[in-house]
Formats: C-alpha cells, sequence, structure tokens
C-alpha cells in the first residue's frame, strides 16, 4: 500500500480499500471513499509533508488486526523544515481489504481503519 501511494500509484493504492472504508487522519479529518484517500493524500504530500522515509519499527498481527509502529522521516513543505516522528497505525482486515476506523492522534498521516 505504502509502494503504491509513494510511487504515485493511485489506482493501485485504492485496491487495497473496501469501497465503505472510513478514514480518519490525526483526529482531525474523516474520509470515506478509497478515492476521496486518493484526493486527501496527493494534496497532502504535495503541499503539507513530503515523506522520504518510513521505517517500520514494531508490527503485530493476528487473524484480523495489523498494528504498525513506524518512524516518518519528512519535509514539511510550507517552511521546508525537516521532521521526524513516530506513527501507531491501526488496521482491522476484512477480505483481505482494508475496514473503517479509529486512529492514534500520534501523526497527521495516520491510517485509521475498524470493522463495522
Amino acid at each position: 500500500m505504502e509502494a503504491a501511494a509513494f510511487s504515485g500509484n493511485w489506482e493501485q493504492f485504492k485496491t487495497f480499500f473496501a469501497d465503505d472504508l472510513y478514514y480518519f487522519v490525526g483526529n482531525k479529518t474523516e474520509l470515506r471513499s478509497p478515492q476521496a484517500v486518493v484526493d486527501y493524500l496527493v494534496q497532502f504530500l504535495s503541499k503539507e509533508l513530503a515523506i522520504y522515509n518510513l521505517e517500520f519499527l514494531l508490527e503485530y498481527e493476528n487473524e484480523d488486526t495489523v498494528v504498525t509502529e513506524l518512524s516518518v522521516k519528512a519535509v514539511r513543505v510550507p517552511d521546508n523544515k525537516h521532521v521526524v516522528f513516530h506513527t501507531v497505525d491501526y488496521t482491522v482486515l476484512r477480505t483481505k481489504r482494508f475496514e473503517t476506523g479509529e486512529s492514534t492522534p500520534s501523526s497527521p498521516l495516520t491510517w485509521a481503519m475498524k470493522a463495522s
């Protein structure tokens, strides 16, 4: 999913999501379709935060849940400042596609999905 997003292959990126997904970003932005997520990310990555490195620090998974902790290195576009932050992403899977959910407030770019 990240490879598709960071290479700009938005059609492939959308295939990872169910049509009825719920994407909650940084406890402030709610999106409700794969295309809405693409539109948001294209805008966000070009005008807010240029991510150049994702390092997986921890991953936990069971039958239907994946939790990852990542270190993100990026440049804030408005002031060209390099930033590093951690994010914890929580995803619940249904039929190999991502569903709806909740996120932690630790990141401005947090995948937020939870089964309904």
